[in-house]
């Protein structure tokens, strides 16, 4: 599996929206996945865009930043039928915008106040489908990461999943009640954790998502009572042997188009894991990079060729 990075092409009419904002693109492949099916196999082409972001860490500038980043996002997802919105985790970060939310006087944009729950809000608005954990969504402990994703009176929650394949929240009271199982439907679980979920598009397309946390999540955030898998965080084939269990959980269920999205929070991980999985078509990096808030959207078309269900 082969990365490549570059600047997205300028979008026809959105100059005056992209000026100040950077792209960044994790393009792990464009692929035509090979099948053992005889030569005679008419193959069919299903044009699929993929829409990324992580590190979405509110600051003072998303009062700019947001309004234009949604519009970018909103112009895109014209442009193909059939998109998909994922985030690669730091959904949010401690601050100033992230308590800001919990003043009283934004009890009616929010529903019910609560710090970072500005953060969640713009998120829905955006349509994010699914969204890995990072370590910053446990900087201020599971109980306020379980209040950000549940229903709280009029505040409504995460409208998607998180998704990690190898955290463990059973033995955290305040997440374990919020576990979902995986392979579900990515719009019938908000408010909801789970290892994988299927996003199927408005052309009935069906896309499995996996989502995975770093393994050093113990020693960057403040993770609880929630397990951290594997116990040796630089092992990275243990790391996907974990991720494996679930992209074959969904293969085995028919899904032959499957994402991993992930924090690692640096890329050569990601392509460290990669050479050790299998059925993986692409891979969303969440990476540190030294841009700030909001200031990062991946455009990526995808062309996979539609064949039977692998075997």
């Amino acid at each position: 599996m082969q990365h490549k990075d570059f600047l997205v092409p300028n979008v026809i009419g959105l100059k005056t929206y992209i000026a100040n904002i950077v792209y960044l693109i994790l393009l792990f492949s464009i692929l035509t996945p090979a099948f053992s099916q005889s030569d005679d196999l008419s193959l069919s082409k299903t044009t699929f865009q993929l829409l990324h972001s992580a590190d979405m860490e509110g600051g003072i500038e998303a009062l700019e930043n947001a309004p234009r980043f949604s519009s970018v996002l909103n112009a895109l997802k014209v442009e193909v039928k059939d998109t998909v919105i994922i985030g690669a985790g730091d959904s949010y970060i401690p601050g100033p915008f992230f308590a800001a939310a919990n003043n009283q006087s934004l009890r009616e944009v929010l529903g019910r106040e609560g710090s970072g729950r500005a953060d969640i809000l713009m998120l829905n608005a955006m349509g994010f489908m699914a969204g890995a954990l990072g370590n910053h969504e446990f900087d201020v402990g599971t109980g306020t990461l379980a209040s950000l994703i549940a229903v709280d009176r009029e505040y409504v929650g995460t409208a998607f999943p998180f998704l990690s394949a190898n955290l463990d929240f059973s033995s955290d009271s305040n997440l374990a009640s919020l576990v979902v199982d995986p392979g579900q439907e990515a719009s019938t679980i908000p408010n909801s954790i789970t290892k994988s979920v299927v996003i199927t598009t408005s052309s009935g397309v069906k896309v499995g998502v996996v989502g995975m946390t770093t393994p050093r999540l113990g020693s960057l955030s403040v993770p609880g009572n929630v397990g951290i898998a594997p116990a040796d965080p630089n092992d990275m084939v243990a790391l996907a042997a974990i991720v494996q269990e679930s992209v074959d959980a969904l293969t085995m269920a028919g899904i032959n188009k499957i994402i991993l999205t992930g924090h690692l929070q640096q890329i050569s991980l990601d392509e460290e894991i990669a050479g050790y999985l299998k059925d993986v078509d692409i891979i969303i990096s969440g990476v540190q990079t030294r841009f700030s808030l909001m200031k990062r959207i991946a455009f990526i078309p995808v062309i996979w060729q539609t064949v039977p269900i692998r075997s």
